[in-house]
This record gives C-alpha cells, sequence and structure tokens, in this order.
C-alpha cells in the first residue's frame, strides 16, 4: 500500500523525533474513589520524580528478596524430605518431619517479617526517595496520600526520611478538595 505524500511526511517526521508523541488518555471513572485515587498517586509520583528526587527502591527490594525466601520454603518442604532421606539418613533422627516443620517456620517467619516490614517501614507511602541530587538535606521524603471513603478532600503529606537522627522535620500536609 502506498502512502500519501501528508502521510509519508507526517509519517516521516515522527520517526525523526520533530513531533511530540501526544501521551495515552486513559478513561477514568469518576465515581470510583479507588481509581480516582490511584490516578492521583501516580500524578503524584511523577510530579515528585521529576523534581529531582530519585526513587529509592530499597524497600521494593527487601521485600521481594524476603518474598524469594518464602517462596522457596514451599518446593524445599516437598523436595528436600526426599533427598535428605536419601543422602543424610543421619540427619533424621527425629524424622522426616522435621524439615518440613523447618520449612514451615522459616515460610512462617518469612511471612511475619514481611507484614512487619510493610507496617513498620513502608506505613502507606506512595513513594520513597532519596537525597535530591546537590540539595544540603540528608534525608530523603516519605510521600503519603489519603482520601477518606465519601470525600473529596484529597491529602498529599510529604515527610522526611529520616534514619537515627536526632531530630525531626515536621511533614508537610496538602489538602485539595478533587
Amino acid at each position: 500500500r502506498e502512502m500519501a505524500p501528508a502521510d509519508a511526511t507526517a509519517a516521516a517526521e515522527e520517526e525523526a523525533g520533530s513531533l511530540p508523541k501526544e501521551p495515552e488518555k486513559q478513561e477514568l471513572n469518576k465515581g470510583d474513589l479507588t481509581s480516582v485515587k490511584y490516578a492521583l498517586d501516580d500524578v503524584v509520583a511523577d510530579v515528585v520524580t521529576e523534581a529531582g528526587y530519585p526513587r529509592d527502591d530499597t524497600a521494593s527490594n527487601v521485600r521481594i528478596l524476603l518474598s524469594l525466601i518464602v517462596c522457596l520454603t514451599v518446593p524445599a518442604s516437598h523436595f528436600l524430605p526426599s533427598y535428605v532421606e536419601e543422602n543424610h539418613a543421619h540427619l533424621l533422627a527425629l524424622g522426616k518431619n522435621t524439615v518440613v516443620f523447618a520449612c514451615l517456620a522459616v515460610y512462617a517467619l518469612g511471612s511475619v517479617s514481611m507484614a512487619a516490614f510493610a507496617y513498620l517501614y513502608e506505613k502507606d507511602a506512595i513513594l520513597i526517595t532519596k537525597q535530591k541530587k546537590g540539595a544540603f538535606s540528608s534525608s530523603g521524603l516519605r510521600v503519603t496520600t489519603n482520601i477518606e471513603r465519601f470525600d473529596d478532600m484529597y491529602k498529599i503529606t510529604l515527610a522526611p526520611v529520616t534514619y537515627g537522627q536526632q531530630f525531626e522535620r515536621d511533614p508537610m500536609d496538602f489538602e485539595k478538595s478533587i
């Protein structure tokens, strides 16, 4: 199929990068408060990262590591008892179920530690950042948002991430009707 000259010019300009691409517009159900909050959270996270605060993925990486450990205990509890029985029978003095119970204990401990990590460290943060490059501050930001059920007030809280510092700054709150 051949392109018309106008189509060919527009395609060539788009390939060259001279025409800015329009961002995809997503349909947003304004009656669904959860989808409105998620859309606003995405915008807030984009604004903060574009302001020069790099995203801190430490919490995400710790959660992935804990999840990996917990997930590996399931196949270990299935395959490890037969391996130990065949190759290390002297370790089964207490019984074959000891290995299964040990895997179950690691699974439970890992699950509890993931929940405690989410509750104590992440809390309700939508974004945790590192220190802004070139800033005098030694801390990043913890961005939290809240919108109450059946309410139209969207609250953003910017708090410094402090690790064992002697004094903390008060968080900044911004509240706006949506």
